[in-house]
């Protein structure tokens, strides 16, 4: 569409000199006053930028990615500063008038609303400098929609200020550029290389607005070097010739030699940088150690830019990220030595120091980083440029959905060795997601390793990017396990591997369609001293279990349960001591126990049981609770003589046709029906199995595909209906189509209802409120306060939170928290309000402000009219709730 220049009669506003156009304000103690000129803002953005190319970056494989021309991006990406509106604004904010400063412009409320993102695009479009243009026009986080409006629109100042922006442009290509080289021209039309040269933008455009230059401030070059390598760039060094066992080696832990598996992986026929490693193996058999061990070999030797390790959940990403830290302990320089970060939605709250940081992102972010090198990177949307970070995958896959800032997650994950463990994990949505990643982090200079014990050959060859094969059951039944592919530019190969010497774990299955019986047998086998794990589908089931447990458990015996509807400080707490309890320390043996939880149990959490009790699951989860059975060799020996490896499958009413499954039509289960029933009968009748021979014929039995017939047919299409139209939400949270979203509403797996997060209380005085599970009251700073004030107590408040589904949480409108609006994000709008608050009764029910008992918002999905919830929080069991028929 033609750009339209105003229809209104022209205004000439007389133009300000390069000199007079200004980019950022500055403090003189309380006094607001002129910062930077646009071309001194530029000139800083640029000059860092190439510190960071010719310096930083230089170092690492990513090198080569980069030309000179993309530092254009940087230098011209405010061009649209010089605007008489920005100019307006800008001068507004210390209080002088924009008309005595130029005589003739004319002031008007569309300063307010003003994007100097948008003159930076049209004036670079008209220069022919397209992809620039994008950039500049995005370099705020989304991109910016100019609509009909021209270059030459009065509102950008017409002709006369549109010419002025072409020379500056001009000036600038001649001043900074050409000296180095470059000359005006577009950058490379490389779809995979733009988000790249965006976050560089971003990157350079922050670090230089954090030096707040003063009026008329020249830096000179040094100074840049110093702001790059106080953020944190510096490059790491790794030690050279390491063995395996010295790179896990512990005090007081003999060093441990590598399995046949971490071999191969180790390999230098096998080391392929920039491949995608996809490594089959077991439950507890050292998978982590030897992604790790090749991520050595790839930083060692071949010049990756660092690590970043990707997992399902919060607690699985903080257990490795205990496991990291040593490692990177061990491979690094001592002068070099950098500590791993942990990267998820609540990982500020893991260290205080953190605090500021990850409340302060966006260009007036920087600071110093002083002692701790890595402090900078700390904030959400900096934290994959730090080189090394443990967290969950959803952080990574905002690189490549349509959030704000989304390029700096690319740039930081650019040339990394990318690690995304327990990759089975995911549903439609989130796997189409990562099908997408793995590709892009390829074209970004990525080592990509993929790991898993339950890999269907499906995705296994779409991980690798190869066609569907129509193999039979038959044949994928009959591919070696373990298994390691590898992918580079000539192709995939698998290598050779000894599985000779493999440890085998026979486990004896028994079929319980019984839930008393289950509970009967799982307190005979803590009685006897063995250590129990029972793992149920859902919260409330686990909390029913739970419940029914304690209320008959023998002398001597614990019991714990950990589930995902605890206050924060509670979960962890528990997560804690319970992983301990049940870990390979062998300090756990002494005691009958039984630890009651949920899906979080089974995924990259090294805990040993002697016995496992399960709700059926799909055949991949099921395998991965078995993973829990029996998982250290060395505590055999410590085991009760009772105990046996066996797993007991409770499934209370078995699919046998439609009519007697029809409860699943009243209440959906976790996993899909068809799912389940491919489970059922791939178990059905079977009394033992064998880890790992057998895994492979279990999970390609359950999921290849097959043709069926009957209520089995009305099961999978229903099922081939929802994988379409997840992978179709898939497609569209990557589209530039819809809005651009923040990072907080970002969608990176797929829920039918939106969560919430409730705030638990036990009294609330002006100023002051007693949270629920503590004895120390929390003053609420006033409004004036620091932001470091305000920091620490959000983070307070944040261990007392809870996340529940939103049909189930108190509505807001009954707690209304506008007094806590300047210290945590409670929404806009009454309609989607992310933060609830309750009162504790002493009954333990929720109540509202007026301590009447809390009701939930049935405005919301999934707040049916013909049922009302009782909402409760037992520090036992968690928070839970009732749905009862309305009569």
């Amino acid at each position: 569409m033609p750009r339209l220049k105003s229809t209104q009669p022209a205004k000439v506003i007389p133009v300000l000199s390069h000199d007079e156009c200004l980019a950022k304000t500055a403090r003189d103690g309380a006094e607001t006053v002129a910062g930077c000129t646009v071309e001194a803002h530029s000139a800083a953005a640029f000059e860092i930028a190439r510190e960071l190319l010719d310096g930083y970056f230089s170092h690492f494989r990513t090198d080569s990615l980069w030309e000179k021309r993309d530092l254009l991006a940087p230098l011209l990406h405010d061009v649209g500063k010089v605007s008489p509106l920005f100019q307006e604004k800008i001068h507004r904010a210390f209080d002088l008038d924009f008309q005595e400063i130029v005589p003739g412009s004319f002031a008007h409320g569309s300063w307010k609303k003003e994007n100097h993102c948008i003159p930076s695009l049209l004036t670079l479009e008209k220069l022919a400098l397209c992809r620039l243009a994008k950039i500049a026009g995005s370099h705020h986080g989304k991109e910016c929609s100019p609509g009909t409006m021209s270059a030459e629109h009065e509102d950008l100042g017409g002709e006369s200020w549109e010419k002025h922006r072409e020379d500056f442009v001009r000036d600038l290509i001649r001043k900074y550029a050409e000296p180095h080289g470059i000359t005006l021209e577009d950058i490379s039309s490389e779809e995979s290389k733009q988000p790249l040269v965006l976050g560089l933008t971003i990157l350079a455009d922050w670090l230089s607005s954090g030096m707040e230059l003063a009026n008329g401030e020249v830096p000179e070059k040094e100074r840049f070097a110093q702001v790059v390598q106080e953020a944190g760039f510096v490059p790491f060094a790794c030690r050279e010739g390491l063995g395996f066992g010295e790179l896990f080696a512990a005090e007081g832990v003999p060093e441990f030699e590598p399995n046949a598996i971490q071999r191969a992986m180790t390999d230098p026929e096998n080391i392929k940088p920039g491949g995608v490693y996809v490594l089959e193996m077991e439950m507890g058999a050292g998978k982590t150690e030897a992604a790790l061990a090749l991520a050595y070999e790839l930083l060692a030797k071949h010049r990756h830019s660092g690590i970043y390790f990707a997992l399902p959940t919060q607690l699985t990403s903080n257990k490795i990220h205990e496991r990291v830290e040593p490692f990177l302990r061990n491979i690094l320089e001592e002068d070099t030595r950098r500590k791993a970060l942990l990267v998820h939605g609540k990982s500020w709250l893991e260290d205080r120091s953190l605090k500021n940081s990850f409340q302060n992102d966006g260009e007036r972010g920087f600071q110093s980083a002083g002692p701790e090198a890595d402090s900078w990177f700390s904030g959400r949307k900096r934290a994959l440029l730090a080189p090394f970070a443990v967290g969950t995958i959803d952080q990574l896959l905002m690189a490549v959905i349509n959030v704000r800032h989304n390029a700096l997650r690319a740039l930081g994950a650019a040339g990394k060795v990318v690690i995304l463990d327990e990759i089975h994990s995911y549903d439609a949505y989130t796997g189409t997601l990562i099908l997408h990643l793995v590709k892009r982090l390829r074209q970004w200079g990525c080592s990509v390793i993929l790991l898993s014990a339950t890999l269907t050959q499906k995705l296994r060859n779409g991980l690798l990017g190869l066609e569907t094969l129509e193999n039979t059951l038959e044949e994928a039944a009959g591919v070696p396990y373990p298994l390691l592919s590898i992918c580079d530019e000539e192709g995939v190969f698998y290598p050779e591997l000894d599985r000779s010497g493999m440890r085998s774990k026979n486990v004896r299955i028994v079929h319980s369609s019984s839930l008393e019986a289950s509970l009967n047998s799982a307190l005979e086998c803590a009685e006897r001293g063995e250590c129990v794990l029972w793992i149920e589908n859902t919260v409330s089931s686990a909390q029913e279990v739970f419940r029914r447990i304690s209320c008959t458990l023998p002398p001597g015996v614990e019991a714990g349960l950990i589930h995902s509807r605890f206050q924060e400080f509670a979960r962890r707490e528990k997560e804690d001591l319970w992983v301990e309890k049940y870990g390979k320390s062998g300090q756990k043996r002494g005691g009958g126990k039984i630890l009651v939880g949920t899906q979080v149990l089974e995924q990259s959490v090294d805990i040993d049981a002697d016995r496992l009790f399960t709700r059926l699951c799909p055949t991949d989860m099921l395998l991965q609770r078995i993973g829990r059975l029996w998982r250290h060799e060395k505590l055999d020996p410590l085991r009760p003589r009772s105990a046996e490896c066996v797993v007991e499958i409770l499934n209370e009413e078995p699919f046998q046709n439609k009519e007697t499954s029809s409860k699943y039509e009243k209440t959906p289960p976790v996993y899909a029906p068809y799912v389940l029933m491919r489970t059922q009968e791939v178990f059905e009748g079977r009394t033992h199995l064998t880890i790992p021979g057998d895994m492979r014929e279990l999970i390609e039995a359950t999921y290849s595909e097959r043709k069926e017939t009957g209520w089995y047919a009305e099961l999978k299409s229903q099922l081939d209906d929802e994988v379409r139209e997840l992978k179709r939400f898939a497609d569209l949270s990557r589209s530039k189509a819809k809005d651009t979203q923040n990072d907080t509403e970002a969608a990176t797996r797929y829920s039918e209802e939106e969560t919430v997060e409730v705030l638990l209380l036990k009294d609330w005085k002006e100023g002051s409120l007693l949270p629920f599970g503590s004895e120390n009251w929390i003053t609420i700073p006033p409004k004036t306060a620091s932001r470091e004030e305000r920091t620490q107590c959000a983070q307070e408040l944040n261990r007392f939170l809870v996340r529940v589904r939103v049909s189930a949480a108190p509505a807001y409108s009954g707690f209304r928290l506008e007094e806590l609006k300047h210290v945590l994000y409670v929404g806009t709008d009454d309609s989607d309000r992310p933060l609830r608050a309750a009162f504790v009764g002493d009954d333990f029910k929720l109540r509202d402000r007026a301590k009447n008992p809390a009701k939930p918002d049935s405005s919301k999905p999934g707040s049916r009219e013909n049922t009302i919830c009782a909402m409760s929080y037992v520090e036992k069991f968690g928070y839970s709730y009732e749905r009862k028929d309305r009569e």
